[in-house]
């Protein structure tokens, strides 16, 4: 298991890249929807992980699909994560 502090080098990059957006005022005046979020914050982060294999529309990990857990009428539900277009 990483530590904390490998933690946060691996999260760096990505908190920078979120600080960029953020401080992008003509960007957030906008209300970009999702896909237009994912693919600015795609082009921050792409330079900022070298070496590493960066994309908006990553939906699995080797043959591991994202997955989210959440609530529907006090049922427990799992869903596919698909990046929208």
């Amino acid at each position: 298991m990483a530590t904390f502090e490998e933690k946060k080098k691996i999260l760096a990059p990505l908190i920078k890249a979120v600080c960029l957006l953020l401080d992008d005022d003509d960007f957030v005046k906008t209300n970009p929807g999702e896909p237009v979020l994912t693919s600015e914050l795609f082009h921050h982060m792409y330079d900022l992980y070298p070496g590493l294999r960066v994309s908006h529309l990553y939906e699995r990990r080797e043959n591991i699909r994202k997955r989210l857990s959440y609530m529907k009428n006090g049922h427990l539900k799992e869903a596919d994560i698909i990046p929208t277009l």
